[in-house]
């Protein structure tokens, strides 16, 4: 894993006691991490991209290994993620259809 990406993003000027209130984190959990004083859990790991909007596959480049069973597990997250996008998008167009169709907009 490349903690300089998570140090650099933790350094947004954002405290870390917000940080820590959003993903549910401890305050001392990212200090640990600033520190590099922890294992990185994948949940925690998964609440952080999630805070910073990128992909956990972010934290990862060649100069890292990664074990194959972290791979399936961030892979399997983003695949997830990506599968709860396409359902709200889904249900998105279907309200607006309804909408449509209520006020007599589309024909169906």
């Amino acid at each position: 894993m490349n903690y300089d990406k998570l140090i650099d993003l933790l350094n947004d000027g954002e405290t870390i006691a917000i940080k820590a209130k959003i993903t549910g984190i401890s305050r001392s959990y990212f200090y640990q991490i600033i520190n590099r004083r922890c294992n990185m859990t994948v949940s925690n790991l998964e609440k952080i991209a999630s805070y910073f909007n990128v992909k956990m596959s972010y934290f990862f480049d060649e100069q890292y290994n990664m074990t194959p069973e972290m791979k399936v597990v961030i892979l399997e997250k983003e695949l997830e993620y990506v599968n709860k996008l396409l359902t709200e998008r889904e249900r998105t167009i279907k309200a607006y259809e309804l909408i449509l169709k209520k006020k007599k907009i589309i024909p169906y």
